[in-house]
C-alpha cells in the first residue's frame, strides 16, 4: 500500500534476503524503520552505540540482504543495522555487497527514491585481518539515491583470511 510504514522490533534480528519490488504507482513512500526510531534523533549521524535501538537485519549467506528490482520506487531504510553473520566467516564465503541492484534491470528501469537514513552498515568481522565475507555496504545504482546520517565501516580486504607481516629495513 501507499504511504505504509512497515515497523520492526527495536534490538530483534531478521534474517533473511530481501526483494524490494516495485510497490507500483504513487509517489508516497513505504518506510521500513525501527519500533524505537524516536531513539535515533533526525539529521544527526548514527554510531554502532545506538545499535540497540535499531532493527537489525542480516543475511547467513552469500545472496544480498537488500536487492532491489526493476522500477522499485519511494522506499526508506531508516534506522536499520545491515551486516552479515558469521556464517560467511566461518564458512570462507564472501559476496559483494549488502545491498545491491537485480541484475537483470535494463536501461531506464533502475530503482528511484530510495532512502537510507541513520543506518548502521558494517560486515561481521571486526577484528584486525583484512578478511570480510562482504565487499562493500551499498552499491546504488539508480535516480535520486540518498544515503544520510549513516556509520558506514569496517568493510576492506577481499579474498581468504590471511596473515599479514610487517616487514622493517
Amino acid at each position: 500500500a501507499l504511504g505504509d510504514r512497515i515497523l520492526l522490533t527495536a534490538g530483534a534480528e531478521y534474517r533473511g534476503n530481501f526483494t524490494i519490488p516495485d510497490k507500483g504507482a504513487g509517489s508516497s513512500y513505504i518506510t521500513i524503520q525501527p519500533t524505537s526510531l524516536a531513539a535515533l534523533p533526525a539529521d544527526t549521524r548514527v554510531s554502532p552505540s545506538q545499535s540497540a535501538s535499531m532493527a537489525k537485519l542480516t543475511t547467513p549467506n552469500t545472496t544480498l540482504l537488500i536487492k532491489f528490482l526493476a522500477d522499485s520506487h519511494h522506499w526508506k531504510f531508516i534506522g536499520l543495522e545491515l551486516t552479515t553473520t558469521g556464517d560467511l566467516y566461518t564458512n570462507g564465503q564472501s559476496m559483494t555487497a549488502l545491498v545491491y541492484n537485480h541484475d537483470a534491470i535494463t536501461y531506464g528501469h533502475w530503482p528511484k527514491y530510495i532512502t537510507f537514513d541513520r543506518c548502521l552498515i558494517h560486515p561481521y568481522e571486526t577484528d584486525p585481518s583484512n578478511f570480510r565475507a562482504v565487499r562493500m555496504g551499498l552499491a546504488l545504482d539508480g535516480e535520486n539515491m540518498t544515503v544520510s546520517n549513516c556509520y558506514i565501516h569496517d568493510f576492506m580486504g577481499w579474498g581468504t583470511p590471511t596473515t599479514i607481516a610487517t616487514v622493517t629495513a
